[in-house]
């Protein structure tokens, strides 16, 4: 069983851009749990890059991102995440162990510049046309149904030219989306409304910090509510 997730990195740094990052879930093979106590866990069951790209293949021609390390704030039981609902696994220690908290995982994904996500992002079939094995989280739907406004967008024209400014010195030229209309603004709202939480589990951590105090997420501002099922 394979689960595709998606994930829109913030640029950090002055003159970065946003990229998206894909990458999976999968229940094939054994768990690999972390030994010790790492600082930064890898995820224990994630699909490596090269082959995320040829599961995705039979739905699109070309795919040209690259593969690109990154971390994601995930529900955990100590150093383990736990699979998404969508995963249908046999790890029996998922079924009896409680959650111990949220927990920040390193792993390697799919990066993929602005143009090539949109493309990709159009061109994955709908989850009901998927076999068997294979399943979209509500992640990669929330960006998928993006995606498709962000195309509309583009095809009436809905943006502007604008400037950025970087730093003191540094200007960028950019298209900047418009929703003046009213019909416009209220599909921009409907779509924000329904970002799942597990969209928003990619905060840099330049913007988190390590985010050990997440066993009380409550209480911390950047921390996110339960990501799976919540």
């Amino acid at each position: 069983m394979i689960v595709i997730h998606s994930h829109w990195l913030l640029p950090i740094q002055p003159g970065e851009r946003g990229r998206l990052i894909l990458w999976a879930e999968t229940s094939t093979g054994k768990l690999t749990k972390p030994r010790g106590r790492p600082r930064l866990p890898a995820h224990a069951f994630a699909l490596p890059p090269d082959d995320l790209v040829k599961t995705i293949q039979p739905f699109i021609s070309s795919v040209s991102g690259t593969p690109a390390p990154f971390t994601l704030i995930l529900p955990a039981i100590k150093n383990t995440p736990i699979p998404s609902p969508g995963l249908v696994h046999e790890w029996d220690e998922f079924h009896t162990a409680a959650p111990t908290g949220l927990r920040r995982f390193k792993l390697e994904g799919l990066s993929l510049e602005p143009a090539a996500a949109l493309h990709i992002l159009n061109s994955l079939p709908t989850p009901a046309d998927l076999p068997p094995h294979l399943a979209f989280g509500d992640d990669l739907r929330f960006w998928i149904t993006a995606g498709q406004l962000a195309l509309e967008m583009l095809a009436a024209q809905r943006y502007i030219p604008a400037i950025e400014q970087v730093d003191t010195q540094t200007f960028h030229a950019r298209w900047r989306p418009i929703f003046d209309r009213p019909d416009d603004a209220a599909r921009l709202a409907q779509l924000l409304s329904a970002m799942p939480p597990a969209a928003r589990a990619c905060l840099p951590i330049e913007l988190t910090g390590d985010l050990f105090c997440v066993r009380d997420y409550k209480g911390c501002p950047y921390c996110l509510p339960p990501i799976y099922g919540g």
